[in-house]
């Protein structure tokens, strides 16, 4: 981009008005003058003329707030002078050439019909002129002098400064020096940046991440015992009786415990591989319950290094389908052979939850490995022996919870949104046989008789919130509360056939 900037205001004042410029501008004298300009490089066409105004603020508030966009564009408006000052049409502080305006301006801005009315006042607007005859989308210097421009500091516009630009653009628009320095400023403290950080690299190189440098890869029983230690401080063990744990475990300790805890040790070792040391410090913590020991040591993260990779390999692809790199409704009908599970056994559904199986009947080699891994099971033996902890997860309200919203994306159909309703009412009374909501059964005869459609998201997850919170005398049921509309019809069948269990509420409530 060629540029060519000349002042030429001081130079064209003469000299006895220099002391008066504001009247030698309004004046009603000849004002010409004759500017050469020296163009140092060759410039392509097209060349464009400017003319550039320094310390003339256009973002001035009172100049801003002078312009009526709506007088501008409709003759309708010419006469609402409301947001007006001086009153003139059209409206604004300050402002004949072809084709120096854009095109959107003339044809959305700037009425076809709407022609200046009062304007010729030299002193407002200092010598200019518009032309009555012509409309104002003609009068293209009024709508280049129209467009605001966005300057970053407030200045009194006075005292300015007037140049002439003789410039070509390129694809980026005209010469700007400012974007040209922010760029390259950018771009040279990224590649300082970067330079430091290559040296860095060199000099003290980090290690690449690995498993085996884990804390609890190096020692998992040590890592272990360090977590149930933390967690007992903070949730399990109330102040000064922390001090109670010890580590390491003083010899002869096995000796002490009586028969039923060394059977307990016994059976947490087989089921989880752990030494007997990790055993006591787990069945300590949960006051020697067996299953709160097998939830403390399987939520801690070190888990999966008990659990073989290569059996589990092994175990994968003795289910797995022939035709299929998955386990499909055979294979899991073997494995539950296997495992002495029936497969319609709700258990099934938690060993689902755990692998984060994404549909009914299918387990995939990632869900399969992964879920077991978690599970620190890399064997039949082990995962029978896990089955009674899997059962008893069900008996947690959260867990539930969990298992319950989990049940419907598993069982719905792939690309469905709903849960087809006959499958609906078979995983209502297999999960809520568990829990033992009474009226689980006049819900299914009621969505029989009443509804026949599939089952949305928002109706299954409020059932278990209603069958958690209300009364099945239906006492504490709030007719104005916000629950989904087939629940509020399901209580008015209810009241309608008078099918409203009568006896203690305690006796049906969930645990929370």
């Amino acid at each position: 981009v060629v540029e060519i900037v000349r002042r030429y205001d001081a130079d064209c004042i003469p000299s006895d008005a220099r002391n008066d410029k504001v009247g030698f501008i309004q004046s009603s004298r000849v004002k010409n003058c004759n500017r050469t300009l020296r163009v140092p490089k060759h410039m392509k066409q097209p060349i464009y003329v400017y003319y550039q105004l320094d310390k003339f603020y256009q973002n001035h508030r009172r100049y801003v707030k002078s312009r009526s966009d709506q007088q501008l564009r409709s003759p309708g408006s010419k006469d609402d002078t409301s947001s007006c000052k001086p009153e003139v049409v059209p409206c604004a502080f300050g402002h004949k050439q072809e084709k120096i305006s854009w095109k959107s301006d003339r044809d959305r801005k700037f009425g076809k019909d709407v022609y200046p009315k009062n304007f010729q006042n030299n002193t407002l607007i200092g010598g200019a002129r518009l032309d009555p005859l012509k409309p104002l989308s003609e009068q293209e210097d009024l709508i280049v002098w129209m467009r605001t421009a966005a300057l970053p500091t407030f200045r009194k516009f006075f005292d300015g400064k007037k140049k002439l630009v003789l410039s070509t653009t390129s694809w980026l628009g005209g010469k700007n020096d400012f974007l040209g320095i922010v760029h390259l400023t950018v771009g040279g403290l990224c590649f300082f940046l970067a330079m430091v950080f290559v040296i860095i690299y060199l000099v003290r190189p980090r290690q690449l991440g690995d498993p085996s440098y884990l804390s609890w890869n190096w020692n998992p029983e040590a890592f272990f015992i360090k977590s149930v230690a933390s967690r007992l401080r903070n949730d399990i063990l109330p102040g000064d009786q922390c001090s109670c744990w010890q580590f390491p475990l003083r010899a002869g300790q096995r000796n002490k415990l009586g028969r039923g805890q060394r059977d307990k040790v016994q059976q947490f070792t087989t089921v989880t591989g752990a030494s007997e040391k990790v055993a006591i410090q787990a069945l300590k913590a949960t006051d020697w319950h067996l299953e709160g020991a097998f939830d403390v040591f399987y939520s801690q993260p070190h888990i999966k290094s008990f659990a073989d990779t290569r059996r589990l390999e092994e175990l994968y692809n003795r289910y797995k389908d022939s035709h299929a790199d998955m386990i499909l409704a055979d294979g899991i009908s073997y494995l539950c052979n296997d495992l002495q599970v029936d497969p319609q056994d709700i258990v099934m559904l938690v060993v689902s939850w755990h692998m984060k199986a994404a549909t009914m009947c299918e387990f995939s080699k990632q869900e399969f490995i992964g879920g077991l891994q978690s599970l620190g099971i890399d064997s039949l033996e082990k995962f029978r022996e896990r089955i009674p902890f899997m059962r008893s997860e069900l008996k947690d309200s959260q867990k539930f919870r969990e298992i319950y919203n989990f049940a419907f994306g598993w069982a719905k159909e792939k690309g469905q949104k709903s849960l087809a309703l006959d499958t609906a009412i078979g995983m209502w009374q297999l999960l809520f046989a568990e829990k033992q909501w009474p009226l689980v059964d006049y819900w299914c005869q009621f969505l029989q008789e009443r509804h026949n459609k599939a089952i949305s998201r928002d109706t299954w997850s409020q059932l278990l919130e209603f069958a958690r919170t209300i009364d099945p005398t239906l006492s504490n049921y709030d007719p104005e509360g916000a629950w989904p509309y087939l629940i509020d019809e399901f209580v008015d069948y209810l009241n309608e056939n008078g099918i409203i269990h009568k006896g203690k509420s305690s006796d049906w409530s969930f645990k929370h």
